[in-house]
This record gives C-alpha cells, structure tokens and sequence, in this order.
C-alpha cells in the first residue's frame, strides 16, 4: 500500500507538470549560430525540414547563440537553415540522423547588410554522440537495408555490437548478462519477454519466431552503457527499435524469399569427405510493405505484412537402431502401433518428423502532423506463430511425431506517441504502450498418456503427449506509461520524468497431467503389466479432478520509476550528462499461504539455513533502487572524440523466477509418483488418470514443490563504468574503440533449502536433507517436532 500511494502521488504530479519518460523512438539535432568573428547571436532563426515530410521545425537561438530540438524524427535528409537579420542566411543540407542521436550542427553567418543572398553549404552530420557519452551501436535505416541477415532476425543485427553474443537458444547476451535481462522495445513498447520463458528473450520466442519483420523496421539503437538517466530497466541492454513511417511519396516493396537444401552446406561435423547434403528442407518468406501521405505534408501511413512457413524435415534411418539382428525391432514397432490403433491412438511417424513453423506479421503506423508544436504517431504490431517442435528418432531411442508438441504463440503490441514542442524552451513526449502476449501448449494428435518403454541394449520407444506440455499456458497483458519533459535554459537541458509499468500475469504449469508411465520392458506394456514408474500431477485446487486449469495463477505487478538529468553544454567542445534514476517493484498479489510450512517446517529449516525473512503466502517488501549516471563527451580535436561515464543500472526480473512463488505454493499442485505399485496398470484415457485413493494413498496437502522469496528482495543492478573514443579517418573509414567496465552489484541467487548447507557429496553436489529411510549418510531433517523421520511433503524441493 505505500508503494501504491507513492505511485499515485508520482502520477498526479506527472499530470500536473505533463511528465514523462522517453524511451528511444526520436532523435535530437542541436548547435551554435555564431558571426564568423566568434560573436553569438540570440534570437537567430533556425529552420529544420525534413524533406521525406515535408514536415517543418522553427526555433530561435537563446542569448548564447544555441539552439535545441528534441523529439524529431530520425533519418532524413534534413535541411537546416540558419537567418539573422544583417546576416547572409545559411542552409546545411543531406544531413541524417540515427534513432538516438543528438546531431550537431553549427552555423557561422557572415555579415552583409547589402547582399542579403542565402548561401547553401552540403554535408552529413554523422557525429553521433551516442546515449550520452556511453558504449553503444546505432544501425540507421540506410544501413538496416544493406547489411546482410540469414535469419531475416533482429538478432541478426544486434551481434553488430561488440559487446554481444548470441547464446544457446537464439538469445542475445550483452555485456556478460543473462539474455533476460535486456530490454527490447519497437515503438517504446516492451517486447521482451517479461515472463522469461522464452530463450531468445523476446515475445514469441518459443516458436523460434522473429517478433516483428525486419522491412518494417526504420532504425534501431542498442545501448550497452546509456548515461541518459531515462532509459532504464536492463542490466544487460537496451534495444530500441522503431518501424517505418509514411512520407509524401508513395511507395511499397513485394518480396519473396527462399531457402533449401541446395543453398546450404553439407554437414558441418565429422570428416570433410563424409559429408554428405543436408535433408531437404523449405524456409519460405514472402511479404510487402506500402507507406504515403493520406494528406501531403500531414498525414501519413505504413503498413507491413509478412508471412514464413518452413518445414525442417528430420528423417531417421531405421537401420541405424540399436537393437539385436534380425525382425526384433520391427516386430516391437509394429506390435506397439498395433496395440496403439486398437486403443484409438495414431503415435504418428517415427522415421519422418518434421519441424514446422507458420508465421504471420502485421506492422503498421500513423504519422499525423497536428500542427507545428506536435506529432503524433500511432503504431500497432501483430504476430501469431505456431510450431510443432518434435525431436527425431536416434540410434537408441525411437520418437513417434505425437510426442511433441505445438506452441501457438500470440502477440499483439500498440504504440500511442505524443511529441509536443510548446516553445524554443520547453518539450514533451508522452508515450504509452499496451503489450498482450498468448503462449500456449497444444498436444500433437488426440490427448494421450505419457509412455516410455525401455528394451535393450539401452533403447527404448516414446510416444504420447508431452508430458511437460499437458497443463501449460500463459498469458501476459503489460500496459505502460513514459513521459518526458525537457527545459533548456542557457547551456542546460533539464530532464524530468515517469516511467511506470503494470502487468498482469496468468500462468497454468502442472507436469504429467495425463499420466507418465515408464516400463522396463516392451513386452510389460504390451501384457498390461504394472509399470516400473509411474508419475503424475494434478490440481489441489479443484478436487484432483478435471483439467488442471484450476492450479492457474494470477498475479500482478507494478513497475514505476523517476528520474532527472541535466544535459550541459559546458563548452563547444565539452558537454555532460548527470542525472538520478529511482526504480521500484511490486507485486500486487498476496500468494497463498501454506500454513503447515510456516508452523511446522520453517522452523526446523531455518536452524540450518538463513531464509532471509521468506515465509509462505508472504510478497516480498518494495525496495526503492537509485541509479545515478553521469556521461561526459568532448572533441578533442576534429576529428577525436572522447567519451565515458560511470553509472548504476536497475533492471528487470524475468516474472517467471519469482512467479513460483504464486505457482509453486504447496497447496496448488499435488503429486502422485509410485515405483511398482502393484495396483497400478496402464490407462488410456487422459482424463481418468490415478488418484491417490486409487492406489490406497493418502494424498499429501500440503505437496510439491514450494517456492519463496526473500522478505527484503532486491531487483538486479550493476554498476557500469566506460571510456571510448572516436575518430575519424577520412573517406568514409572511422575508428571507435570502447573500453567497458560492469560490476554486478545484486543479483539473483537460488537456494534449495531441502539440501544440508555444509555437505557436499563427491561430485559437489547437494545432499540433501530427510531422504527418509534411503541413507544413513544423509542428514535427518525432520519438520514434525514429535514423530521423528516424517517423510517430506516438499518432495521435489523448496
């Protein structure tokens, strides 16, 4: 509650002031009007176009000769022109900016009171003083375009930064960070994963999907060290990209693109003269875009749609299969399928599986140009994936297609951006973002138990549903708000504002739904013999019965942040950048409480672990980060730059890590695994799996797996440090070199409080505490204060 009321009073008084963050969607253009003697002129006129537009930018220079422009559009070309009375107006042409950028540009007027003639002068500013002082890459439109991509991914473009790395699964680590700890954002709005599911880090990621079309992207930036105190919530980087927009031309792109085996290599490992072609495959794309003016210099629009359907077949060689010589194998696939169409199940192929991926994307975006003091863009992104990821048979393991699964995966993101220029001295941009993420888990072929029938020679045959994929589905809605308000005066740009996110989280996981039998032998499933395992999950929350959904949670979080900064022109050639960025996180929701682990258990665990103030049912208690920054960047000379800084970094959790606390609360999910129950055989229906009661078991409430966080929980933060330097070498070459410096100062860390802190077994691994009646080795951790040697109802951990 006091976080909330702190919320509050920072929303009003952003509604009063017109306060906001700004996340990178706009550009900066900035500089001097001067006499050719050195002499400042206030009150010049300078007139910035942005030809593509039309669209046309005046301001006048204040009493030192300087002029600042904030929230203009990145790209170009601008022209800029430069008038004073009893001067000879001057025009600068072909200047571009990236998304980001601050460009500088400087006028010196000649004077003549009798010829009055304008004079042009042609170049490009491309002096990019880069997220103020810090370590960065900025890909421009022209760039974007040009440079190659295989994967037609964003990520593609990322790793152009030196500090990033793609890491196993598609994602992106930038500075040594966890990839769930970047913040990716089209249109300022969040498109990472905030659950954190995903390996790639961002929305859809499951499917293996890019979030977005590459065509429909204008220019992106990524910050690794960003000193400019409104870009928060990463610890790792910022990646801000924005889509196209429409321009008084009308113009459009049809595209279609192919991949298949005969554009690939052969098989990259083993000996060069075994290799061989790859299977055939087919990754097809195709697309178009079209953007204009609905009402010239105005209005504008751009749309973007994007279609990929590929098939990656996965074929197996029976011959290769492990098993005795002769009709063995055969004869045992052919009496498992049998038996299996006789049940009224297809286990599918298991010789031919192939790996599918249908994708669809939207992009499109409203440009309207109110009146001269602001603009506002509207933007709105689709993509709805599904993939069946299936896993092929090997020489000891033989997969039927059904035993894996499809992810249909939905994402719908909008963008409302207002930026506003109320005079030469005050701007504004207001920002707000809506994100709706659908991910979800779907069997291939009708719903089925889980069966694994081991054979010999150490194979074995899988097929039913995905037993981890039986109850699973999540749902994310994020709404967010940044606001950013800017005064020049003199040499300074202050900076003020808000950045305040709510998201709504709904997670269904609960394992082995349907049932997951394992049989030491085919011929034992086969007889409908016991099993030698047999596992299976259920809901504590609707009676053991029905679909599982019931064990669902919902939870609520609220992210919001204030910061200041001041941006000083110390010099022509020196300017820097200080600021305070405050951060803070919530969850919204109470978990539910377990109480016989608060009375009973937590005090056996707590004399040999320190839980940190963490206790069942309990959130954690917010925590106010500061975050101070401050970036310097001088021209040493003309063509030397020096930049750096030194600052804190607050960022974001991944919800799925703390969210076990809703999901895995003990009184949510219960278990049922037995080891050669004799009461036990198998059963084909899904949904009449074994309750306790049926194999005369008592079910244990609470059961499971119990999560908990501790009481005074930190959000992840680090310190960074940089120097870098820029120099121009002529002819279109330039030298950057950056030296980077980060020091994690909190971070997350798990404990399994069910393992003896001070032991560890040979190989370093936890022993773990009340293993009841399996070795005396083992410590005795006994939560019932009388009875000695209870066995543990938080099997698989806490």
């Amino acid at each position: 509650m006091r976080f909330i009321k702190s919320f509050a009073l920072l929303t009003a008084f952003a509604a009063m002031c017109n306060i906001a963050l700004a996340q990178v969607t706009t550009s900066s253009m900035g500089g001097t009007v001067k006499s050719t003697s050195g002499e400042a002129l206030s009150g010049a006129t300078v007139k910035i176009t942005h030809l593509p537009t039309g669209t046309v930018i005046s301001a006048a220079t204040s009493s030192n000769g300087r002029f600042n422009v904030s929230n203009i559009q990145p790209g170009g070309p601008y022209t800029v022109e430069a008038s004073f009375v009893g001067y000879k107006a001057q025009t600068k042409s072909e200047i571009y900016l990236d998304l980001g950028e601050t460009g500088r540009v400087d006028f010196a007027l000649v004077s003549n009171t009798q010829d009055l003639k304008e004079v042009v002068v042609t170049g490009t500013a491309r002096g990019t003083q880069f997220v103020n002082g810090g370590v960065g890459t900025s890909i421009s439109g022209e760039r974007f375009t040009n440079l190659p991509t295989v994967g037609r991914n964003l990520t593609d473009f990322i790793r152009l930064t030196p500090q990033a790395k793609t890491t196993f699964g598609g994602g992106i680590s930038i500075a040594g960070q966890n990839n769930r700890y970047n913040q990716i954002m089209f249109d300022g709005a969040v498109n990472n994963d905030v659950f954190g599911l995903s390996e790639t880090g961002t929305n859809g990621g499951q499917t293996g999907s890019s979030p977005i079309s590459i065509d429909a992207i204008e220019s992106f930036q990524v910050g690794v060290s960003p000193y400019d105190v409104s870009l928060g919530n990463f610890t790792g980087g910022s990646v801000n990209a924005i889509t196209k927009s429409g321009t008084n031309k009308t113009k459009g792109s049809a595209y279609y693109i192919n991949r298949n085996q005969s554009m690939a290599g052969k098989t990259p490992t083993g000996l060069k003269g075994s290799a061989i072609r790859l299977p055939d495959f087919q990754a097809n794309t195709f697309g178009a875009t079209l953007g204009g003016a609905i009402v010239k210099n105005k209005l504008f629009y751009f749309v973007s749609a994007e279609f990929q359907r590929d098939e990656r077949p996965q074929p197996f060689d029976a011959s290769t299969f492990r098993t005795p010589p002769g009709a063995a194998f055969a004869d045992s696939v052919r009496l498992i399928q049998d038996k299996l169409n006789s049940l009224g199940y297809d286990p599918g192929s298991y010789t031919d599986i192939p790996d599918l991926l249908n994708s669809d994307k939207v992009a499109a975006k409203i440009t309207w140009n109110i009146n001269p003091k602001h603009r506002l863009n509207v933007s709105y992104r689709y993509a709805n994936s599904e993939r069946s990821l299936t896993s092929a048979s090997t020489s000891t393991r033989i997969n039927f297609f059904n035993n894996g699964y499809i992810i249909p995966s939905k994402t719908n993101s909008g963008s409302l951006e207002l930026n506003s220029r109320f005079s030469n001295k005050i701007s504004n941009k207001l920002l707000v973002t809506y994100t709706n993420v659908f991910d979800d888990r779907d069997p291939l072929g009708k719903d089925f138990p889980r069966v694994t029938l081991n054979s010999v020679n150490g194979t074995s045959y899988v097929f039913g549903t995905e037993n981890f994929s039986t109850g699973n589905q999540l749902k994310q809605n994020n709404w967010a708000i940044f606001d950013e308000f800017k005064y020049t005066t003199g040499d300074h740009q202050f900076k003020f504002g808000v950045d305040v996110e709510f998201s709504k989280s709904y997670n269904l996981f609960v394992r082995d739904n349907y049932g997951n039998y394992t049989y030491n032998w085919v011929a034992d499933w086969l007889n409908d013999r016991r099993p030698a395992q047999y596992g299976r999950s259920f809901s504590l929350r609707d009676n053991i019965t029905g679909d599982g959904s019931a064990a669902g949670t919902e939870f609520n979080t609220l992210r919001a942040g204030f910061f200041a900064g001041d941006q000083w022109q110390v010099s022509d050639k020196f300017e820097l950048n200080y600021g305070v960025r405050f951060d803070n996180f919530e969850f919204l929701t109470t978990p539910n409480e377990d109480t016989y682990f608060n009375t009973v258990a937590l005090p056996v665990i707590s004399k040999v672990w320190d839980v940190q103030g963490a206790r069942s049912g309990q959130r954690p208690q917010p925590q106010l980060s500061l975050s101070p920054r401050i970036g310097f960047t001088y021209q040493a000379e003309d063509n030397l730059k020096i930049r750096g800084g030194i600052g804190a970094f607050t960022g974001r959790v991944p919800l799925v890590w703390p969210g076990g606390v809703y999901n895995n609360t003990g009184v949510n999910v219960g278990g049922l695994p037995t080891l050669n129950n004799p009461n036990i055989t198998f059963r084909a229906d899904p949904f009449n799996q074994y309750k306790p009661s049926d194999v005369g078991v008592t079910v244990a409430t609470p059961s499971g797996q119990i999560d908990l966080i501790a009481k005074d929980f930190r959000l992840p933060k680090v310190l960074k440090a940089s120097l870098g330097f820029d120099r121009n070498l002529g002819k279109g070459w330039k030298w950057t070199g950056d030296i980077l410096f980060q020091k994690n100062i909190n971070e997350i860390v798990y404990y399994n409080v069910f393992a003896d802190p001070k032991t560890k077994n040979e190989l370093g691994q936890d022993v773990y505490l009340n293993i009841v009646g399996t070795s005396t080795s083992y410590s005795r951790f006994d939560f019932d204060p009388v009875t000695t040697g209870i066995q543990n109802p938080y099997g698989t951990g806490i």
